[in-house]
C-alpha cells in the first residue's frame, strides 16, 4: 500500500474503493506508487469532481517517474524524520519496510515538500532545505552527471513531487471531505489531513505553474483548494525545532 498508509489507520486501507478504482498501471507488475496514481481518476469520480481534460496524459507523465530509464539509487523509501536515528557514528535508517532502487527524484521531493509520506509534515526552513537537497544532488550527480543540469534535474523534481501528492490524494482525500482529524491521534504534533492536503496541494502548484507544466494536473489542483476554501484550516508552522 506504500509507506503513508500504514500509519494512515483504517480509512487508508483501500482493500475495497481501490481495487474497484484501479486504472491502466494496475494489472501485472507494475510499481504500488503507479497504481496509486492510475486511481486518481476513479476516486474523483466516486466523490463526483470533474477530472480536467486531458488529465490522463498528465498522469501517465508523472507515473513514467517509476518506469525503467530513470536514474535511480537504492532507497530506504520513506525517509520521514521519524524513520531516523542520529547517533554519534551519524544518521542511521531503521525502516526498510519500503526500500528499493527507485528514482533519485523521489528522494529529492522529500526535501523539497517536504517528507513527502510522513504524517509528521511541518515547515522546513529555505536555509535547511535547500543545502540539504543541494547536497543531494551533488552526490548523486557523481554517478549520473546529467542531474547537474537544471534541464534535467527541476523537471524530475517536480515530477517525483506530482506523484508524491497524487499518492496522498488516495488516502486523504475522501476521509478530509468527510472530517478532519489529526494525521495521528495519539497527542503528538502533527497536522490535520486537511491541513496537509492544501499544503501538498500550493506547495505542487507553486512548483508547476512557473514552469508551465502539467496543465491539467494544474487545473485540477486548482479546483481541489478552492472547493475546500471553505474548510479554513490554518497554515502548516515550522518544524518545533525552527521556530
Amino acid at each position: 500500500a506504500g509507506p503513508a498508509a500504514k500509519r494512515a489507520g483504517p480509512a487508508a486501507k483501500r482493500a475495497g474503493p481501490a481495487a474497484k478504482r484501479a486504472g491502466p498501471a494496475a494489472e501485472g507488475s507494475a510499481h504500488w506508487l503507479e497504481r496509486r496514481i492510475f486511481e486518481i481518476p476513479a476516486l474523483l469520480g466516486e466523490l463526483s469532481i470533474p477530472a480536467p481534460a486531458g488529465l490522463a496524459g498528465d498522469l501517465a507523465e508523472v507515473a513514467g517517474i517509476v518506469r525503467p530509464g530513470q536514474p535511480e539509487v537504492f532507497s530506504p523509501g520513506d525517509i520521514c524524520p521519524d524513520n531516523n536515528l542520529l547517533t554519534a557514528g551519524g544518521v542511521r535508517f531503521v525502516d526498510f519496510e519500503s526500500a528499493e532502487f527507485h528514482s533519485v527524484f523521489l528522494d529529492a521531493a522529500y526535501l523539497r515538500m517536504p517528507f513527502s509520506t510522513c504524517w509528521c509534515v511541518f515547515l522546513l526552513p529555505e536555509r535547511v532545505g535547500r543545502p540539504a537537497e543541494d547536497a543531494y544532488r551533488d552526490l548523486v550527480s557523481r554517478v549520473f552527471p546529467d542531474l547537474a543540469g537544471d534541464e534535467c534535474w527541476l523537471p524530475g523534481v517536480r515530477r517525483a513531487m506530482a506523484a508524491w501528492t497524487l499518492h496522498a490524494m488516495t488516502y486523504l482525500l475522501d476521509r478530509s471531505l468527510a472530517a478532519d482529524k489529526p494525521m495521528i491521534d495519539d497527542g503528538r504534533a502533527a497536522p490535520t489531513a486537511r491541513q496537509l492536503l492544501r499544503y501538498r496541494w500550493r506547495r505542487l502548484l507553486a512548483e508547476l505553474e512557473p514552469a508551465g507544466e502539467l496543465e491539467s494536473l494544474c487545473a485540477l489542483t486548482r479546483g481541489l483548494l478552492a472547493a475546500t476554501e471553505h474548510w479554513q484550516v490554518p497554515e502548516l508552522p515550522l518544524y518545533p525545532a525552527f521556530r
